[in-house]
This record gives C-alpha cells, sequence and structure tokens, in this order.
C-alpha cells in the first residue's frame, strides 16, 4: 500500500517529495555558485590596478602641505570593506568619510570637497581660515624687549574659531582674545558662541571712531575687560546690550567735561560701564 504524503498544498508519493526537495537543493547549489562565481570576478575586478585610485590632486590649500593632505587621503583609502573590495576602489570610495577626516585633522580647513577627475586621480579642494586675531591662553603675552611680545598663542577666524598655533608677531599686528580661565585643548574649538563673537567683534571695530586703539579683550563667565593701546581698561558686563553700552560711552566721551581735558583717553586707567547708565573712571 503506497503512503500518500501532504505537503500542505498536494498530495505526493514519498519518492516525488524527495525528487522534488532534490531538485530544489539542486537549484540552490547552481544559484549559490553562480553568485559566489559573480561576486568573486567583481572582488577580482575591483582589484585590478584600472579601477583603483593611484594619485591624490590637491587645490586650493596654502599654508598646509598637498603631502600632508596627501597622507590623510591615501590613508582614508587604505583597507578593505568586508575584508575584499578595497577602499580606493573609484567605484566604492567614500568621499564624505575622507571630508570628514580631512576636517578633524586640519582645523585650518573650513572646506574639503572630494571628486573624481578621470578614472584614476582624486581631487582635493580644500579652502583655508584666514586669520582674524589670536587667542593667547596666558592672561596677555609676556613683554620681552621693546617690539615685540611672545606667548604661545593661536590664531582665530571671522567666526571665533580656533585652528592653528600662531608664530611670533610684532605688537599690534593682531587683536589678542584670552579668557578668564584658559582652554586646555584650544585647537579645533570656538573662542565663544560663533554669534557672541559676531557681536562683540563688531562693537570692538566701533570703538577706534570713539578715539580708542584696542590690544586685547579678556572674557570672563560675567565682565569683559578690553586693553587699550595706551594701558586704559574698559569694563562692561557680558550680557550688556551693546548698542547702549557704545551710545552710553560717546555721550560720555563727548561731554563737555571731559571734552575739555586733552588726552583724556591717554590720561585713564580704567573706564567702568558696568553699572547701568553710568561711568566710573580712574586716572593713572
Amino acid at each position: 500500500m503506497v503512503k500518500i504524503v501532504s505537503t500542505g498544498s498536494t498530495l505526493s508519493s514519498p519518492e516525488f517529495h524527495r525528487k522534488k526537495l532534490r531538485a530544489r537543493r539542486k537549484r540552490l547549489f547552481l544559484w549559490g555558485t553562480a553568485l559566489i562565481i559573480v561576486l568573486a570576478t567583481a572582488v577580482l575586478l575591483l582589484r585590478r590596478d584600472a579601477l583603483r585610485i593611484a594619485e591624490v590632486k590637491v587645490v586650493g590649500n596654502e599654508v598646509v602641505t598637498s603631502s600632508n593632505v596627501t597622507a590623510v587621503v591615501k590613508e582614508s583609502l587604505s583597507g578593505y570593506y568586508f575584508g575584499l573590495i578595497p577602499k580606493d576602489s573609484t567605484l566604492f570610495y567614500s568621499s564624505r568619510e575622507i571630508e570628514r577626516e580631512l576636517l578633524r585633522r586640519f582645523p585650518r580647513f573650513n572646506l574639503a570637497e572630494i571628486s573624481l577627475e578621470g578614472l584614476r586621480t582624486l581631487e582635493a579642494v580644500v579652502a583655508e581660515r584666514e586669520p582674524l586675531a589670536l587667542y593667547c591662553p596666558d592672561l596677555i603675552y609676556q613683554i620681552e624687549d621693546s617690539d615685540s611680545r611672545r606667548s604661545n598663542c593661536y590664531f582665530l577666524d571671522e567666526t571665533g574659531f580656533i585652528f592653528d598655533s600662531a608664530p611670533t608677531f610684532s605688537e599690534g599686528v593682531y587683536f589678542i582674545y584670552y579668557s578668564e580661565v584658559p582652554f586646555e585643548s584650544p585647537l579645533g574649538r570656538e573662542f565663544v558662541e560663533r554669534d557672541e563673537f559676531w557681536e562683540l567683534h563688531g562693537f570692538l571695530t566701533t570703538l577706534h571712531a570713539l578715539g580708542f586703539e584696542p590690544i586685547s579683550l579678556k572674557v570672563g563667565e560675567r565682565d569683559l575687560i578690553l586693553t587699550d593701546s595706551s594701558g586704559a581698561r574698559l569694563l562692561w558686563r557680558r550680557d550688556s546690550n551693546f548698542d547702549l553700552i557704545r551710545s552710553n560711552l560717546e555721550v560720555f566721551l563727548n561731554a563737555e567735561e571731559i571734552r575739555s581735558q586733552p588726552d583724556f583717553l591717554k590720561k585713564i586707567s580704567e573706564l567702568d560701564l558696568r553699572t547701568e547708565n553710568k561711568i566710573f573712571y580712574k586716572f593713572k
């Protein structure tokens, strides 16, 4: 008597069922083999020199050397994805990964764009930050002679981003920012938040019209202390309205009592604007 085996949708004999399973396994084996061959062929093709990046071209750099940029790019392109596909494949290289690594390794860059030029040349287009001022961890430069001041200082750009170590400059070449509590690792961080820096720097540029020659600014948690080239200090609250501070200062300096004193700004040691609508001053 022949047994009937149910497969859920049809009825068949055990022999028919076994043949069907063998046929299915054979198809799976053939498809698996074909897939492996296709993948192996693709990997072998991707490993060919014709499809791998051989040269790195750097455009836009001035201070950072092309050799340093190239070294970082080639480091990012070294190795394999899943141990099979080379990272320097022209079809599978990661431009975003390289761009992020360049910006991380070179804080001086504010832009990094990666693209292919032809089949085997990778082009790295970069843009460097322009120094606007200095950030000095010390309270201020240490005076070593009459012509120059020296300190371990850093460049910061128009957004307040600290991006590179600075060499020694003569006094007055760059405006100096410093903080009440020095940063342990200044490179790659903002001196203050970007909006605050723009507002602060904009205010400082207006002081020249009032007769000041600012050379440095100390930013504390609550107060700001500006030092003038004459040695005078200007103090105000960090949360003050800059338009109001400048207006009060202009009214004060144009008062008859102050204007009647020749070289008033050169004679004072301190102008204190921390009290609302009042200015206190001290002579040297």
